[in-house]
Formats: structure tokens, sequence, C-alpha cells
């Protein structure tokens, strides 16, 4: 075998993700598709399966790619997507990619999209949370929303001040409005900082008092 064959053989044996130690040929290994955005394009990878990356975690690689305990920049698997993301920014280490839901672990697109659509719950804010992200102001203004005038960079500096916010966001959503928080300047931990409120008419909420004033016409029209 020529040195050119063994060095092409050489580059395109499988090496593990985790490890980085290469895949032989009966070693027992994963290829998934992850995400270092939830914006950006797939990468294709390779993960041990059945091994022991470490005795003191007892884990392998593939449990590896997951467990916070090994390491940070790990990754999680949205519950609306279903893709495997990396769960905060490579480049500054602290955006997080993630947001908790009922449902589980969601990613931050499938987040900012389903904000577009229900706004932030209320009971969010009923529980003193300000859950919001850095948006594009023109991915807002495209979906609709405006800003809530008085609260545009507005300082999230004490509890008293959050639970300001908290309480006028709640308003202007029983007004019969979507809320969305961009954070303009957030601390690490998003404890304190700047954020803007905005907001649009909430359609599905006229769609359904229609349905409702429809509904009761109808009864009525069968008691007559």
């Amino acid at each position: 075998m020529s040195a050119e064959i063994r060095e092409r053989k050489r580059k395109e044996r499988k090496r593990c993700y985790e490890c980085g130690e290469p895949i032989k040929g009966k070693e027992d290994f994963t290829t998934l598709e992850v995400y270092d955005s939830p914006w950006g394009e797939p990468k294709e990878i390779h993960l041990h399966m059945e091994n022991e990356i470490c005795e003191d975690y007892g884990i392998s690689c593939e449990q590896a790619l997951y467990d916070e305990r090994w390491s940070d920049f790990r990754y999680f698997k949205c519950s609306m997507c279903n893709r495997i993301i990396i769960r905060q920014c490579p480049s500054n280490g602290w955006h997080s990619y993630v947001r908790e839901t009922e449902d589980g672990e969601v990613c931050l697109r499938c987040w900012e999209e389903d904000i577009y659509e229900n706004g932030v719950p209320r009971e969010k804010f009923k529980e003193g949370q300000i859950p919001g992200m850095f948006y594009n102001r023109g991915d807002l203004e495209s979906h609709r929303f405006e800003q809530v005038p008085g609260f545009e960079n507005f300082p999230i500096t004490s509890g008293f001040k959050a639970r300001a916010f908290c309480d006028a966001a709640i308003r202007v959503i029983d007004e019969g409005f979507l809320v969305a928080v961009d954070y303009e300047r957030m601390a690490i931990g998003g404890l304190e900082g700047y954020v803007t409120m905005w907001a649009k008419k909430n359609v599905s909420l006229d769609s359904r008092t229609v349905a409702h004033q429809t509904a009761g016409e109808e009864a009525r029209l069968c008691m007559k």
C-alpha cells in the first residue's frame, strides 16, 4: 500500500468528538448532527458508545455530550424542534440558548417563534419573572410588535423596579395585547439590566371573542 493511500485512510478515520480518540473498527459509536447556534447550520460528530470516558463520572462519550458535570458548552435536545443544540454561545460563553418551559427545554429559536405568536405567558410576569432575549428590532417590527411608551430601556436595578415592570406587562396583556421583552443590556445571570417592552394586538383573543359572540347569536336564534 502506497504512502499516499495510507495517509488518505488515516484522514478518513473517524474520531470521537468527546475523547478525541480514533474510533476503531469494532467499537460502538453513534453519528449525530449538532448545532452550535439555534440559527446555524448543523455539523456531524461521532461519539463512542458504551464506553467510560472518565472513572470519576462513570459516563460514556455519548452521555458526556449532554452532561454539564463533565464540561461546559454541553448540548441539549430541544423539546420543540428535536435538534441537538449547544447550551450557550461558544463565542462569549454566557449567552444562553436554552429556555425552560412546561414542556421541557426549548431552544432560543423555537422560543422566539413562540413569543411572536403567543407572547410571554401572563403567569411568568405574575411570578415576577421577566423572560426575554436579545431580539433583532427589525424582527419584532416585522411581526407587528411596537414599543410600549414609558418602557423603553427600562432599568431593572431592584426588586421594586422588576415588580413595576411585571405589573405593567400584566396590564398590557389584560388590555388584549401580546408582550415581548427585549434585553437591551443584561448582566450575566439576568439579575439586572435594561429591557424594553414590546406589544401587539392579540388577534387570537379577538377571534375567540368573535367565535363566542357568534355561538351566542346562534343559541339565541335556536331559542326563538
